[in-house]
C-alpha cells in the first residue's frame, strides 16, 4: 500500500510551492478586506433571515392544518348532530308546482311533427344514380 513516508517530500514541495504562489500574490488592503467581510456577513443575515422567514410561515401553515384537523375531528364525533334551523308550521312557505303532461292513448305511436332524419331529401346521396 502506499507508505506515509513516501509521501513526505512530494507534501513538503508543494506546500513550499503554495508558501511561495501565495506570496507572490498582492494581498488586499485592509480597508478593501473589511468590506468584502461585510458584503460576505450582511448575505449571511440575508439568506438567514429567509430562512427564518419560511420556517415561520412552515409553522404557521402546521398550526393551522392541525388546528382544522381538530376542529373537523370535535365537529365530527361530538355525538350531536349538525343544528338546524327550524321553522314553525304556521310560518312555513308552502311550494306548490304544477306541470301539465300531454299523454298519448293506448295503441296509438307517439310521432313528433317533424322527422328526426329527413331521408327523401337526401335521398339522392343514399340511392346509387342507376
Amino acid at each position: 500500500m502506499n507508505d506515509p513516508n513516501e509521501n513526505e517530500g512530494e507534501d513538503q514541495r508543494l506546500s513550499e510551492f503554495a508558501r511561495r504562489f501565495e506570496a507572490s500574490r498582492p494581498s488586499l488592503p485592509e480597508q478593501s478586506l473589511k468590506r468584502i467581510e461585510r458584503a460576505v456577513h450582511s448575505e449571511i443575515r440575508r439568506v438567514d433571515r429567509r430562512r427564518n422567514l419560511a420556517m415561520a410561515v412552515s409553522a404557521a401553515g402546521l398550526a393551522a392544518a392541525v388546528l382544522l384537523a381538530i376542529g373537523f375531528l370535535v365537529t365530527s364525533f361530538s355525538g350531536r348532530p349538525a343544528p338546524v334551523a327550524t321553522v314553525p308550521p304556521d310560518e312555513a312557505p308552502v311550494v306548490e308546482d304544477q306541470y301539465s303532461i300531454a299523454l298519448t292513448p293506448p295503441g296509438e305511436p307517439a310521432t313528433a311533427a317533424d322527422p328526426l332524419l329527413r331521408l327523401d331529401d337526401y335521398r339522392t346521396l343514399i340511392e346509387d344514380g342507376s
